[in-house]
């Protein structure tokens, strides 16, 4: 029974994260960009990569922001890929892939004049003390779980 409640919720957390639908055509720098997508990596459709000299996602989303090929991204924490965190742009929106290194994220939106669309809604999510019921609870958001913090269970 604990391996089925735990089995459910790694599918919910990764049913959860936003799914960009439909292409994005590069277009000039700028646009919106849609929220971070934690504990994720979109593998693939790298055109460019290069190291970080800051452990922090928001500088490798700046960079897509503000390059016109790019239209995804994956920040990859320091010590996964080398001592230095580590930025890879993309030019397609690869799925997304579970993984407790990376941040990812894309660009929502580009117009021709260079000013974003808006950023999807956040989706309801279940509260972790109520797991019977199958709707998820609106206003209600669930953080996927810190690195290390999943234990599996076995009866």
């Amino acid at each position: 029974m604990k391996i089925t409640k735990l089995i459910l919720l790694c599918c919910f957390l990764v049913s959860c994260a936003p799914v960009m639908q439909g292409p994005v055509t590069p277009g000039a720098a700028g646009g919106t960009m849609g929220p971070m997508e934690y504990y994720m990596d979109r593998m693939g459709s790298d055109y460019s990569n290069f190291d970080l000299s800051e452990d922090n996602p928001q500088v490798c989303q700046d960079a897509c922001q503000n390059d016109p090929n790019c239209v995804a991204w994956t920040y990859v924490k320091p010590g996964f890929q080398g001592p230095n965190p580590r930025c890879w742009l993309k030019n397609a929106i690869p799925p997304l892939t579970p993984n407790p290194y990376c941040v990812s994220g894309v660009k929502v939106a580009v117009t021709p004049s260079g000013e974003g669309g808006q950023p999807p809604p956040e989706q309801p999510a279940e509260t972790e003390g109520d797991q019977s019921s199958a709707e998820p609870q609106t206003g209600k958001t669930v953080k996927p779980p810190k690195p290390g913090n999943l234990r599996i269970i076995k009866e």
